[in-house]
C-alpha cells in the first residue's frame, strides 16, 4: 500500500494511499474483528476502501480518537480536524489545526450527464459541461465544501456557487449561498485521479 503525503496550505496534510493488496493482505493488519464488518459490504472495492481507511488511521494513530457524527461526518477532539474519501483503489485522510473537507474523483463520462444537476446557472459560463476534466473539478470542489460544511440538505446547484478555478495554480475559490467564502486547492494523483481540498475564507463577503 505505497503512501503519498500532499501538504497544503492552512496546515493541512493529506495522507493518500494507493490500494495494491488482496483482502486477506489487507485483514492481516488489522485486529480480527474488522472480518466480520466486511460480511455488510457487498463489493470487493468497498470492502478494500474500509480496510485501507481504518489501517491508515491506526497508522496516523488517529483510530481510537476519531467519532462520527450522525450524517456520517468524522471529528476529532482538541481543536484537530479530519475528512475522509476515496475513489476506486485510492483512500485519502486529510488532517488540519482548522475544519478541512476533502473530495477525491476519477474522470468519467458520467460527469456530463449528472452535470445538470450539480452546474450552477452561474457557472455555465466559465465552465465546458462537455470537458470532464474541467467538470471534475466542480464536482470534487463541491463535493469537498459540502463535507467542510457538514449539513444535510446543502444543494450543489443552488448552495454552492464556484467562483474561479485557476488550472494552472491548482486553485479556486466559491462561496456557499451568498454568505461563506470558501478557498480550493487540487492535486492530481496518476494524471486522471483529483483531490480537492475546502477550507473556510474568513475575509469579507
Amino acid at each position: 500500500m505505497p503512501e503519498i503525503n500532499i501538504s497544503n496550505p492552512a496546515n493541512t496534510r493529506i495522507h493518500v494511499w494507493k490500494i495494491t493488496e488482496s483482502i486477506p493482505e489487507l485483514l492481516s493488519l488489522l485486529p480480527e474483528s474488522f472480518s466480520s464488518e466486511l460480511e455488510k459490504m457487498k463489493t470487493e472495492i468497498h470492502r478494500k476502501q474500509f480496510l485501507s481507511k481504518n489501517i491508515l488511521l491506526r497508522r496516523l494513530q488517529i483510530d481510537k480518537q476519531i467519532s462520527y457524527r450522525e450524517n456520517g461526518k468524522p471529528e476529532l477532539p482538541e481543536n484537530k480536524y479530519i475528512s475522509i474519501t476515496h475513489s476506486k483503489n485510492y483512500v485519502a485522510i486529510a488532517l488540519a489545526n482548522q475544519p478541512v473537507g476533502i473530495d477525491m474523483e476519477l474522470a468519467q463520462p458520467k460527469l456530463i450527464t449528472v452535470a445538470p444537476k450539480f452546474i450552477h446557472m452561474k457557472e455555465q459560463k466559465m465552465i465546458d459541461v462537455k470537458n470532464q476534466t474541467q467538470l471534475l473539478y466542480f464536482w470534487t470542489a463541491k463535493e469537498s465544501i459540502y463535507k467542510l460544511i457538514g449539513e444535510s440538505g446543502l444543494s450543489f446547484r443552488q448552495d454552492i456557487l464556484i467562483q474561479k478555478t485557476d488550472y494552472q495554480k491548482q486553485t479556486g475559490t466559491a462561496i456557499v449561498r451568498n454568505k461563506q467564502k470558501i478557498k480550493l486547492f487540487f492535486n492530481k494523483i496518476d494524471n486522471n485521479i483529483i483531490i480537492c481540498q475546502a477550507i473556510f475564507d474568513n475575509s469579507p463577503v
